[in-house]
């Protein structure tokens, strides 16, 4: 009778499905110490899962002002200190 209840139990078990997310993102704040953030909202209600962290938090870009008076990206690696020569 013992073994006949738990199997019946067994077979009652209730199955949870887990909803996959997807993302939302707010725009990129301002950089603060070299570092930009932003807000991530999951579009489904009752999905598991976090925004993966690369895409909540990055370095800052860096631009500098060519001869030509148009802005271009860099990467600055390591300290390095930048004079405008005049």
């Amino acid at each position: 009778m013992l073994l006949a209840l738990l199997i019946v139990l067994m077979g009652c078990k209730k199955e949870t499905k887990i909803t996959e997310c997807t993302f939302s993102y707010a725009p990129w704040a301002a950089c603060d110490n070299g570092t930009q953030t932003r807000m991530g909202t999951a579009n489904s209600s009752g999905c598991s899962g976090t925004p993966p962290s690369d895409s909540l938090k990055k370095n800052c870009p860096t631009t500098i002002t060519g001869l030509d008076g148009n802005s271009y990206g860099i990467k600055l690696i390591g300290n390095q200190t930048w004079t405008k020569k005049t």
